[in-house]
C-alpha cells in the first residue's frame, strides 16, 4: 500500500492550500493511505477509505513537530508540502539533517514534492527548494521570479484546478433572484453587483476597493459591493474602513458569518449573483475565485500583475487595472506589493456598467471565451491528469 505524507499549514481549508491538496489527492489511486498534518483540520481533507488526520497543536501550529517525527519514525513513497516559501524556510535545515539520519539508519529515501506559491518578489527563503526533490510552483510568473535565486533549480508549473462541474453559469432567472437576495439589488435595477472575495486582512486591500465604490457612485448609486469575508480579522475592521472611506450602508454588504466556509455549490450562486468580481490584492500568489468566477461565466478586474495578468493573458479573458505604485505590504516580510488606486479601478467599475447596460464592447463573448479557456486549462478534467503523471515520475525516478 503506498503512503502520502501531506504536510500543509491548511490542508483542509477553504483556501488555495486546502483546494491544490484535494487535487492533488485525488489524482491518487484509491489503494493510497493518506497521511495529513497541518494546522485548520476541522474534517477529512478528501473522501478516502484511508486517511489519518493529525491535527497540528496550538503550541506547534505549522505541526512541524508532529511532520518530523512522522518523517523520522516511518516509511512512506512521498512526502507532499504544501506551503509559503517563506514559513518553509526554518524546516529546510531541519529536514536535511532529518534526511542523512535516514540514511545513517539505512531507511528508504523519501522522495519529496514541493507546492508553493509566489506572489511577488522574494528574499532568499529558498532553502526548501534546494530541499525538495521536485519543486512546482502554480504560475510562469513565479518561476521566472525564482529563478535568479533557484539557477541551478528545475522548476514546474502546474496551475491550480476548479471543478467546473460546480462551478459554472447559472439559469438567468435564477441569477436574477440570487442578486437580489444577495445584493438587495431589484431585477429591474442597473446597479452593478461586485464581489470582493478574501480574508480581511491588509495584503487583500479591501479598503481601496471601499474608496473605488465610493468614487464610482460619486454622483449616483451605480455599483454595490459585496465583501465576502468576516467583517473583523487581522486587526482589520470592514465597519470602520467603510466609515473612514465615507461609504454609505446603501453601498455595500458584508457576509453573513454563517455563509463564510459554505459549501462550492453555495459560492458558485455567490459568483452568478455578481456582475464582476474584484481584485485589489497588494500581492497574490494565485487568485483561485479568479477562475471560479470565470467558469461561472462572470467577468474578472484585478490589478495588472503576475498571476493576474498571466491568467487572464493580458486582459483577453477579463480586465486588468494598473497598480498606482509599489508598497510594502504591513507585517509582510516577503518584499514589495502592488497598490492599486480607487480612483483606477472606479473607471474600469464605470466601464463593466456601462459595457452592461448598452451591451457593447462584447462583454458576452470575452466572458465566454474566457470560461471555455478556465475548462481548457484550469478545469479538474485538465490539472489531475497533470498530477498524476508528476506523482508517477517522482516515485519511478525515486
Amino acid at each position: 500500500m503506498p503512503r502520502l505524507l501531506l504536510w500543509s499549514d491548511s490542508v483542509c481549508a477553504s483556501t488555495g492550500f486546502g483546494r491544490v491538496a484535494r487535487t492533488i489527492c485525488n489524482a491518487l489511486s484509491e489503494d493510497w493511505e493518506i497521511v495529513q498534518v497541518g494546522l485548520n483540520h476541522p474534517g477529512r481533507l478528501v473522501e478516502h477509505d484511508r486517511i489519518k488526520i493529525h491535527a497540528a497543536p496550538s503550541d506547534d501550529p505549522t505541526g512541524f513537530l508532529i511532520a518530523k517525527e512522522l518523517y523520522m519514525t516511518q516509511d512512506f513513497d512521498l512526502l507532499l508540502v504544501i506551503q509559503d516559501l517563506h514559513i518553509t524556510s526554518a524546516w529546510a535545515s531541519a529536514l536535511s539533517s532529518m534526511r542523512s539520519s535516514r540514511e545513517l539508519r539505512s531507511k528508504s529515501r523519501i522522495p519529496t514534492i514541493y507546492h508553493f506559491p509566489v506572489d511577488g518578489p522574494m528574499l532568499d527563503d529558498v532553502g526548501f527548494n534546494k530541499f525538495a526533490d521536485y519543486n512546482v510552483s502554480c504560475t510562469q510568473w513565479g518561476v521566472d521570479i525564482l529563478q535568479p535565486l533557484l539557477p541551478d533549480q528545475k522548476i514546474d508549473v502546474i496551475p491550480h484546478a476548479v471543478d467546473t462541474s460546480v462551478y459554472k453559469a447559472l439559469p438567468e432567472k435564477e441569477r436574477v433572484g440570487l442578486r437580489r437576495d444577495i445584493y438587495g439589488i431589484d431585477p429591474k435595477d442597473e446597479t452593478l453587483a461586485i464581489l470582493s472575495l478574501g480574508v480581511n486582512t491588509d495584503r487583500k486591500d479591501h479598503f481601496t476597493a471601499l474608496c473605488a465604490v465610493k468614487e464610482l457612485n460619486r454622483e449616483q448609486i451605480q455599483g454595490k459591493i459585496y465583501f465576502h469575508t468576516k467583517a473583523v480579522a487581522h486587526g482589520m475592521d470592514l465597519y470602520c474602513q467603510s466609515r473612514s472611506a465615507e461609504v454609505s450602508p446603501l453601498e455595500y454588504r458584508i457576509a453573513d458569518s454563517t455563509l463564510l466556509g459554505c459549501s462550492d455549490e453555495a459560492l458558485n450562486k455567490l459568483y452568478n449573483a455578481s456582475d464582476c468580481l474584484l481584485f485589489t490584492s497588494r500581492r497574490e500568489g494565485f487568485g483561485i475565485p479568479m477562475i471560479e468566477a470565470m467558469a461561472a461565466g462572470v467577468p474578472v478586474l484585478a490589478p495588472d500583475y503576475g498571476p493576474f495578468r498571466e491568467v487572464l493573458a493580458e486582459g483577453d479573458f477579463g480586465y486588468l487595472h494598473t497598480p498606482v505604485g509599489k508598497v510594502w505590504v504591513r507585517g509582510d516580510s516577503r518584499g514589495y506589493g502592488w497598490q492599486s488606486g480607487g480612483d483606477v479601478v472606479a473607471r474600469h467599475l464605470q466601464f463593466l456598467s456601462s459595457a452592461k447596460k448598452e451591451a457593447w464592447d462584447g462583454p458576452a463573448e470575452k466572458i465566454e471565451v474566457a470560461r471555455k479557456y478556465v475548462e481548457q486549462t484550469y478545469s479538474l478534467e485538465a490539472v489531475t491528469p497533470l498530477w498524476r503523471e508528476y506523482i508517477k515520475e517522482a516515485l519511478d525516478g525515486s
